[in-house]
């Protein structure tokens, strides 16, 4: 609920049952306010990014442990949550945040590390049944699968395309880059506001000239270049 009615801003620091009756703030200070009405025992835990100076110094520095992570005590057991991306699925760390160190806002701020991602939490995979013609045209029917990270991004490219527009944008912005020349035919997105199941693209489109004649052979170059 935080993640789909707050509107992140940069606001740390305040009130946050003011950010929860504005619905914008910091989502991670929302979630463990609302974690407290729901008797909900967590830790607010400013954590190191990867991509941060790693020197190690004893005193906590803004701009190295700049991401607030929150810690969670569930029956289930201990759970780390981030509220930066809207479409986050529950427990979800970024890849920059798993298995770095943090301080827990707290007194002492002890040291602890953010959990390691569960088994196959980012995944991408891309299953192409490819029709080839005797001239060099081809029929291509694809399956991608995103889980984690390229889920979260898809879901938030798409939340902003018109459905109008979609074929149009995924055919010029995506599709066509996949594969030069492509024409798209059809494309249907499952689980598309569901952040918690993975997200699945279908789509077909058709290409006049896959590659070229090279004697009784043809040569198809490589195809899906931004994936491998």
């Amino acid at each position: 609920w935080v993640l789909a009615n707050v509107e992140s801003s940069e606001a740390f620091f305040g009130s946050a049952p003011a950010m929860l009756a504005a619905k914008t703030g910091n989502r991670v200070r929302v979630l463990r306010y609302v974690f407290g009405l729901a008797g909900i025992p967590s830790d607010l835990v400013a954590v190191r990014s990867k991509a941060a100076d790693i020197t190690e110094s004893p005193v906590a520095d803004a701009d190295t442990y700049a991401s607030a992570v929150l810690r969670v005590q569930l029956p289930s057991g201990e759970t780390w949550i981030s509220g930066g991306e809207r479409w986050m699925p529950f427990g979800y760390i970024p890849t920059l945040l798993r298995g770095q160190e943090g301080l827990v806002i707290a007194a002492g701020a002890p040291r602890v590390r953010v959990g390691p991602a569960p088994e196959g939490q980012e995944r991408h995979e891309v299953m192409a049944d490819v029709h080839l013609g005797t001239e060099g045209e081809a029929r291509f029917e694809v399956t991608e699968t995103f889980r984690g990270g390229g889920a979260i991004g898809w879901r938030g490219q798409l939340e902003e395309i018109p459905a109008a527009e979609l074929q149009r944008r995924f055919e010029q912005g995506y599709v066509a880059r996949l594969v030069p020349g492509a024409e798209l035919q059809s494309i249907d997105i499952a689980a598309r506001d569901k952040p918690d199941e993975p997200l699945v693209v279908k789509y077909t489109f058709t290409v006049s000239d896959l590659g070229r004649r090279n004697g009784a052979r043809w040569i198809v170059h490589g195809l899906f270049p931004l994936q491998l």
